[in-house]
């Protein structure tokens, strides 16, 4: 067959390459048709841009006017300021229009909706400054209100002051007049119905015949007086002036407002008239895009139908000439598979895969016939192997009974005889501790001796300390009495000093008060000089002059005082020198008395120390012993834990004699398994059990032995 003659890859890839091919003429023809709906749906998208423009543009405009409303009635700044925000987006809306127009080649309709925003943007400027004037004019009446407020309640206050009958005759009316003719006024900018001016008008003028009234009810009005009632018509007139005004401006803004709907109106109907063009030529576009696409399609599908049926028909084709000799291959191998090399290869000559295929089947054919050689071969092998280790296990297992018992033994032996020698040291170790106890009671009773004869001797040392210290104390005394005499004699010496010191002041204070005597003296004498007007300096003068007599006389008994007590000094000088040397002698014979109580205490410290000497040796002594006897306690604890250790050690050696029996029984029962012609897999994992089976654990050791 010709399709033998090729490879599967190669098959493959035609089929793909047709495919391809076909898949590649549908897409050029779906491509041309697509690209005509292209052309179709760009004058679809231009013709629904323009729609879309001429429907912002009349959108724009028509919130531009409802803007302008909206600033009319509320007359807010922000809503000032939004009639110039979307004017602006108008204008740009207008001209985006305009420029679609020209591009779509409709440059009349594009010059028409020029002239006519023209037209509405020349009347929305009076219309936004008429407005505004609605805004003056509402401003207005708002002042008027708030001035007539005012000037009503000063008048209706001047009223009741003035003539109280007059008030109770006109309060009442004249408030209810002034508050109806402000909420008429104030209500028609709000309404602005005819209804509501003539309601305001009404109201202002009965308001104006009531003050009226009331001014002529009043006589002799003073000037001040008369300006109450001027200021009230005043405001009055001014609500009456605010809503001719906003009659006007009323008129003026909805004439503007009617102008520019006129303009406006002008550009809806023209942006109306490019929606419908629009609309009409998108729906031909639509119609005749719709008949294409229905021819395209049909040509498609038909295009499509032969494609695939040329695709499946070649497919089969293909898939036919892969299956039929994979399946001849498939059984072929399935077959080996079971053991059965009597097969018939029938694509062996292909030149495709399926010949490659075929070749390598038979060389699997061959090698499973050697295979089957080989392994009659080794099971031979490997009865003659096993009859080998058999042997071979059996004389280790003997060999190690041997060796293993006579070692068991020696162990065994030697466990005994440290069992032996760790209960001599037990019994050793309770001889020393009775011993031990016997030396440390005789070492405490000795510590008790020396202890109280150290009590003793520190008793007196006490008392000989106790009189040297007197005799200290005593020439401490003895030595405070020199220092004390010693002291008093400077301290006489320090007085004579002062003494000195007193005379020379009182030399100076008696040649100031010469000077001052002096000095009053002169005084006098400029005194008398002065005359009558030195008369109160001549009396300062004798007064200074009698002062000075009185301190020389005070000097002349300080000085008297001095040199008596200069004598008194010179007495206590020499007393005191008597008493040194009285004190000096007391001292010396403290000091040889301190001598020998020194000496009597230092033998006596001697004696105490050689005791205290004594006391320590026999405390050292009872330590010693004390750790003697917790080292013996801790070797019968060892001996205890040793004793305890042969016990564990004969106990293992008791449980490696039991595994080494089971060792040797189970090599035994391994020889007869192996008689059944056992493979060497399953040999080898009851090798590996009996290994695991007959480890054996030591305890207090962390080793593990192998039986």
């Amino acid at each position: 067959m010709f399709l033998d003659r090729i490879r599967i890859g190669s098959r493959i890839f035609a089929g793909f390459f047709v495919l391809v091919v076909l898949l590649v003429g549908l897409s050029a023809l779906s491509s041309t048709y697509l690209l005509g709906f292209g052309g179709h749906a760009d004058r679809i998208a231009k013709s629904t841009n323009l729609v879309g423009l001429a429907n912002d543009y009349a959108l724009k405009l028509e919130r531009l006017s409802n803007q302008v409303l909206l600033f009319a009635q509320t007359v807010d700044l922000q809503d000032r300021e939004g009639i110039a925000t979307i004017r602006a987006a108008a204008e740009q809306s207008g001209a985006t229009l305009v420029d679609a127009l020209r591009d779509a080649g409709n440059g009349d309709r594009a010059d028409a909706l020029e002239s006519l925003t023209a037209d509405y943007i020349a009347t929305l400027e009076p219309l936004v400054l008429r407005a505004e004037n609605l805004t003056a004019a509402s401003d207005t009446m708002l002042l008027g209100a708030s001035q007539l407020g005012q000037s009503a309640a000063k008048l209706e206050e001047f009223i009741a002051k003035r003539d109280p009958v007059m008030a109770e005759k006109y309060g009442d009316k004249l408030g209810a007049f002034n508050l109806a003719a402000i909420v008429n006024s104030l209500q028609y900018p709000i309404v602005r119905t005819p209804e509501a001016l003539e309601a305001a008008r009404a109201k202002t003028s009965e308001l104006t015949d009531l003050q009226e009234e009331i001014k002529s009810a009043f006589g002799g009005l003073k000037r001040n007086e008369k300006k109450l009632f001027s200021y009230a018509v005043r405001d009055n007139d001014l609500l009456k002036q605010g809503a001719n005004q906003l009659e006007g401006s009323i008129g003026g803004f909805r004439q503007s407002m009617d102008d520019f709907k006129t303009a406006v109106r002008g550009v809806q109907a023209i942006t109306q008239n490019i929606r419908e063009e629009a609309m009409a030529r998108q729906a031909a576009l639509v119609d005749a895009a719709h008949a294409d696409s229905t021819n395209s399609a049909l040509t498609n599908i038909i295009v499509a139908a032969i494609g695939v049926l040329i695709a499946l028909t070649l497919a089969f084709g293909i898939t036919m000439s892969i299956l039929r000799p994979l399946k001849r291959v498939n059984g072929d191998m399935t077959r080996l598979s079971e053991n059965d090399t009597d097969i018939d290869l029938v694509d062996i000559n292909r030149r495709d895969e399926f010949g490659a295929m075929a070749r390598t089947v038979s060389i699997f054919r061959d090698n499973a016939l050697k295979i089957e050689t080989m392994a009659e071969e080794r099971i031979t092998l490997q009865r003659i192997e096993e009859e080998k280790r058999r042997s071979s296990l059996g004389a280790m297992a003997n060999t190690i009974e041997g060796e293993t018992t006579g070692l068991v033994q020696s162990v065994s032996h030697q466990v005994t005889r440290m069992r032996e020698a760790v209960t001599e040291v037990a019994a050793a170790a309770e001889r020393v501790t009775t011993q031990t106890e016997t030396a440390t009671g005789a070492a405490e009773q000795s510590q008790s001796h020396a202890t109280a004869i150290g009590d003793a001797a520190v008793r007196l040392t006490n008392a000989i300390g106790s009189i040297a210290n007197r005799v200290e104390r005593q020439r401490g005394i003895a030595q405070n009495a020199v220092g004390s005499t010693q002291q008093s004699a400077k301290a006489v010496d320090d007085l004579r000093e002062v003494a000195t010191s007193i005379e020379q002041i009182v030399d100076l204070i008696r040649g100031i008060a010469g000077q001052t005597n002096l000095l009053a003296l002169n005084a006098t004498i400029e005194a008398a000089r002065a005359g009558d007007a030195g008369k109160g300096f001549a009396v300062v003068a004798a007064e200074v002059k009698n002062l000075a007599g009185q301190t020389e006389k005070a000097t002349e008994q300080i000085t008297e005082h001095v040199n008596a007590m200069g004598a008194v000094t010179d007495r206590c000088v020499a007393s005191m020198e008597d008493v040194g040397v009285t004190v000096r002698d007391m001292m010396s014979i403290s000091d040889e008395v301190a001598g020998d109580v020194e000496q009597q205490r230092l033998e006596t410290e001697e004696i105490t120390g050689a005791i205290a000497l004594a006391g320590d040796a026999a405390h050292n002594v009872s330590s010693a012993i004390f750790e003697v006897s917790n080292d013996i306690e801790a070797t019968r604890k060892l001996s205890v834990d040793l004793t305890r250790r042969a016990d564990e050690v004969e106990r293992n050696v008791t449980e490696l004699t039991a595994s080494l029996d089971r060792a040797v029984a189970s090599a035994g029962s391994d020889e007869d398994a192996t008689e059944d012609g056992s493979d060497k897999d399953q040999t080898s994992s009851e090798t590996q059990n009996w290994d695991a089976g007959n480890l054996v654990r030591f305890p207090q050791s962390s080793m593990l032995g192998a039986a």
